[in-house]
Parts: structure tokens; C-alpha cells; sequence
């Protein structure tokens, strides 16, 4: 069985990268130094002189986005909470994102059945901050469903990144992507992180067309008053 779940913000590819589950009540921490930067204000102000586009949230993303090896006829982004006193076993996970809802709603009931046999204890990423999830993918081919739990098999599932809304799958844990530039044999990216200590900022990384990423400047790193 599995729970759908409604979110507002991208953070399961980012965990607390993209604001979820951060404790945010302004009685338990004081407010900003003087000295603090937004780090959206730096993103905006970067990407603006970099000539960098901003990326379409993932919410707003669907499967014609992606060209991926081979490309499914959907998939959709999981999370299990191993930690979690709702969760008895691998089977009762959360869908985080469809690739496309509608898609869905088209399949004949083989090929749903096949879809929702499928799980993991795994996953390519952790999400769900504090308690901790494994982030994976399930996709499916006609009437077969596999499952991609760890970062080996995404980067099968991805293939050549030549899209970039594989940026979304790409850069995750606690790290959105937020802008990027083509460039040759790949893409530079402009990312914001948080890692859950008190501490945030911002990144210009590079993927090149594999799947690597390589730190090329750090733009931002610096305490703030909020913890997962």
C-alpha cells in the first residue's frame, strides 16, 4: 500500500535543501545577523550576471522533459521511512512525484498491479529530514516495473544528461538546483544547500554529460539560526 503525498516544495531530492521539516518558530531562535544573505537574493543576483536560466521546479516538470535510457512510460519518486512507526515494511511508501499523473490514469490494471509490487528498502538519496527516508524511483516498461535505488542505477536510468531537468535527480540529498548554463559537455548549475547544522549557502557546480558533479566555486557558506 502507499500514501500519496501533497507537498508545496522541492526538498526530496534536497532533504532540507529545499525547506522541509526545518524548524522555523522565531521564539526558539534569534533572528539573522546583520551580515546574513539570503540566499535566493545571491541566486537571482548570480544567475542574472552569469546569464544563467532558471530551472523549472520539479513540480511543473513531466516525463517529456527527460530523455532517459530507455525512457519509460512513467515513472514516480518514492520515499520509504525505515525509522517511521507508520511504516511496517517496504511496501508502504510515499510518492513523492509522478511522471505524469495523467500517464497513470491510462493503464490498463496489469501493468498498475506490476507497478505496485514493486519496492525498495534503498534509495539513491535520503530525504525526509528529521526522520530520515530512502529516495527511489519506479518506472515502468509496458507491463514490467523496475526499481532504481542507488546512485549506480540512476545514473543507467538518467543516461546521457542532456536535459536539464535531470539536474533535479542529479543534484540531491541537501542540494536543490536552482540555475543553470549549457555548456560544453554538460552544465554548470548554480545550487543552494542547507545542511541541517545551522548552516547554508550557495554552489556553482558542474555536471558534465556522465553524471559527475564538481564543485567549481563556493559562492555562500554561513550560520543560520534554523536546524532540521
Amino acid at each position: 500500500m502507499f500514501r500519496i503525498l501533497i507537498i508545496s516544495v522541492f526538498f526530496l531530492l534536497s532533504g532540507c535543501g529545499g525547506g522541509d521539516n526545518i524548524t522555523s518558530d522565531p521564539e526558539l531562535f534569534d533572528p539573522p545577523p546583520d551580515s546574513y544573505i539570503e540566499p535566493s537574493d545571491l541566486l537571482l543576483v548570480e544567475a542574472t550576471q552569469r546569464g544563467f536560466t532558471e530551472l523549472i521546479s520539479i513540480l511543473d516538470t513531466s516525463l517529456s522533459d527527460f530523455r532517459l535510457n530507455p525512457q519509460p512510460d512513467y515513472f514516480e519518486v518514492r520515499a520509504y521511512s525505515p525509522n517511521s512507526s507508520e511504516s511496517e515494511d517496504a511496501s508502504d511508501y510515499e510518492v513523492y512525484y509522478e511522471f505524469d499523473a495523467a500517464i497513470k490514469t491510462k493503464f490498463a490494471e496489469p501493468a498498475l498491479l506490476a507497478l505496485q509490487e514493486v519496492n525498495s528498502e534503498y534509495g539513491y538519496t535520503v530525504g525526509c529530514y528529521p526522520i530520515i527516508c530512502h529516495v527511489y524511483i519506479a518506472a515502468l516498461y509496458d507491463e514490467t516495473a523496475t526499481i532504481v535505488d542507488n546512485q549506480l542505477d540512476l545514473l543507467n536510468f538518467l543516461g546521457e544528461i542532456d536535459r536539464p531537468a535531470e539536474l533535479h535527480f542529479i543534484i540531491n540529498h541537501l542540494e536543490t538546483a536552482q540555475y543553470y548554463r549549457k555548456v560544453e559537455s554538460g552544465y554548470e548549475v548554480l545550487t543552494s544547500w542547507f545542511d541541517c547544522n545551522g548552516r547554508n549557502g550557495v554552489n556553482l557546480q558542474y555536471v558534465d554529460e556522465f553524471g559527475n558533479v564538481t564543485l567549481l566555486e563556493e559562492l555562500l557558506n554561513q550560520s543560520v539560526n534554523m536546524v532540521c
